[in-house]
């Protein structure tokens, strides 16, 4: 749920009436699939391998991440 926020429908795993209820819900309304379709693109876009390494490397800093790779090399 942090990640999709109101991009996805979510449903109780111990009520399975209510996946039943989300899912009449979406095949009668072809605008709400389309409104969660660009809602659940647009919140994929903000995660990728690029920002995931950008975001490591700012937490532990540039130097660490050297310090690092070069214990790895000398290990080897």
């Amino acid at each position: 749920r942090e990640i999709w926020c109101d991009a996805a429908l979510f449903f109780s795993v111990e009520d399975p009436s209510s996946l039943v209820t989300i899912l009449n819900e979406l095949s009668t309304r072809p605008a709400l699939v389309s409104d969660f379709s660009l809602r659940a693109l647009t919140q994929a876009q903000k995660y990728s391998l690029e920002k995931m390494v950008k975001a490591y490397k700012a937490v532990y800093g540039l130097t660490s991440l050297r310090t690092s790779e070069q214990a790895v090399a000398c290990a080897l």
